[in-house]
């Protein structure tokens, strides 16, 4: 008797200690797209909360001198891969020291999402963010 509750006790360690390898029972380490992201070589963030694929998600782009770009961004595709489009940009009367050619945030690239990470490419420059 002694030895069949030493050997269940030894196969429920295996599984909790396989799970736990396996990140299984342990913190999920997928982060969603449609979060909050900030890049890697500058910190700067990148508000995707509340998106939805296929659906324009407003977005706000200044520049160094305070100027105010807002602008659509639709992704489609899935959570790990797909497109996406900014289009509709405008700038914010106002905000620091003129037009900076909004318009120019305007075009298409591609995203991936791997383990936390997001790489965006577009125009043949590629930025990550965290």
């Amino acid at each position: 008797m002694k030895r069949k509750t030493a050997l269940r006790f030894a196969a429920a360690a295996l599984m909790v200690a396989g799970l736990v390898a396996c990140g299984g029972g342990g913190e999920d380490k997928t982060k969603d797209l449609f979060s909050l992201w900030n890049r890697d070589s500058d910190n700067v963030p990148l508000d995707l909360t509340g998106g939805e694929f296929s659906t324009p998600l407003l977005m706000y782009f200044y520049t160094t001198d305070g100027s105010q770009c807002n602008c659509n961004m639709t992704f489609v595709g899935e959570q790990h891969e797909g497109t996406f489009v900014v289009n509709s940009c405008r700038y914010v009367p106002g905000s620091g020291a003129g037009d900076p050619g909004c318009t120019s945030f305007n075009g298409t690239g591609k995203y991936f999402k791997n383990d936390g990470q997001l790489t965006i490419e577009r125009d043949g420059r590629k930025a990550t963010w965290h």
